[in-house]
């Protein structure tokens, strides 16, 4: 039946994008899609092909935002039609104002955004999001870190050697982007050598193949250390406990012989207070339950602002791990994967 009022009302907008419990990345597709996500500004679309919104005069189209229409949020919207013939559409397109206001968050939210890009499968974008970036913010502090960033993505593009001498220039110098083209670099020395990255929101212990490497508790920065890897099977293990609200650890090994990334795919499994040896390589963990599911944390629902670094890929290849802690905050939970490297 034709209503002149909305029966149904109290939706998220989200839901009409087809992302109902808010969006867990950004997404293309046929007839919906989520472009750009940050915590405060979304660039979103569908189109109604299988489910037309049929009228013969005129329509009038608005979303609720919030109770009473109270969301102070600013909102801009385009719509199609199709006419039976060729003519005027009888409404008028309003050009004055049309710039959207400034994020004052920008700063802020722009790493996740560059993030976003990445598990798009969208490098180019997220380079010029990038550059766009530095050159709107030339003296921001981490503008050396982010120009090495953007050699890391031509690095994926072209190749180590197209990027090399500027890496070991960089690397020649003082401060962060200088430790962090070491580590870049170190990566090629030879086909043993790898990275492994961990992004944790909760007090976290790393080790591979049994031996402690990293202890990380951080929910903006990402730590890398460089590692000895050879082909053949290797384990992964992460002792976490709570720490803060929301906890989830998220761990990457990048070498020349593959990646391993944090998934809820069933690849690695947890446990609360196993035995004391689950860091030896030989543990039986058949009875060890696997992930199969993400929770809040990367990507859905990262901590506000992450701290620029030039590691591409560390933290976009996988899922945020949760750490089912319940009232029991104080006993660790344990994270592992065995794998093999060829």
């Amino acid at each position: 039946s034709e209503e002149s009022e909305a029966s149904w009302r109290g939706t998220g907008l989200e839901d009409y994008f087809n992302g109902g419990w808010y969006y867990r990345n950004v997404m293309a597709r046929p007839l919906s899609g989520l472009l750009h996500r940050s915590p405060f500004r979304t660039i979103q679309y569908r189109f109604h092909l299988p489910d037309p919104i049929l009228f013969k005069q005129g329509v009038d189209v608005s979303f609720e935002r919030g109770g009473n229409h109270d969301s102070k949020g600013w909102m801009e919207s385009v719509a199609y039609f199709y006419r039976n013939e060729p003519g005027p559409s009888g409404s008028e397109f309003n050009d004055s104002g049309r710039q959207a206001p400034a994020d004052p968050f920008d700063q802020d939210t722009f790493m996740l955004q560059v993030l976003d890009h990445e598990r798009l499968g969208d490098f180019e974008g997220a380079k010029a999001r990038v550059e766009e970036f530095l050159a709107l913010h030339p003296e921001h502090p981490a503008r050396d870190i982010l120009f090495l960033r953007v050699l890391a993505y031509d690095e994926r593009a072209r190749g180590h050697q197209a990027v090399r001498e500027k890496y070991e220039t960089i690397a020649a110098g003082n401060g962060p982007a200088s430790a962090q083209a070491k580590l870049l670099l170190s990566m090629h020395k030879s086909p043993g050598k790898g990275l492994l990255g961990a992004y944790c929101n909760a007090a976290s212990r790393v080790f591979l193949d049994g031996k402690p490497l990293m202890y990380v508790d951080h929910p903006e920065a990402l730590a890398v250390l460089p590692i000895d890897i050879s082909s053949g099977a290797h384990t992964l293990v992460v002792e976490a406990t709570w720490s803060r609200q929301t906890p989830w650890i998220y761990i990457h090994l990048a070498s020349p012989l593959g990646t391993i990334s944090s998934r809820a795919d069933g690849s690695w499994k947890w446990a609360k207070n196993p035995t004391d040896n689950f860091h030896d390589p030989e543990y039986d963990d058949n009875s060890w339950e696997p992930i199969l599911r993400s929770s809040k944390g990367p990507p859905e629902d990262p901590y506000f602002r992450v701290t620029p670094n030039a590691f591409v890929g560390f933290q976009s290849a996988g899922d945020g791990m949760p750490l089912r802690t319940g009232d029991d905050k104080k006993t660790p939970i344990i994270f592992r994967r065995v794998f093999r490297l060829e």
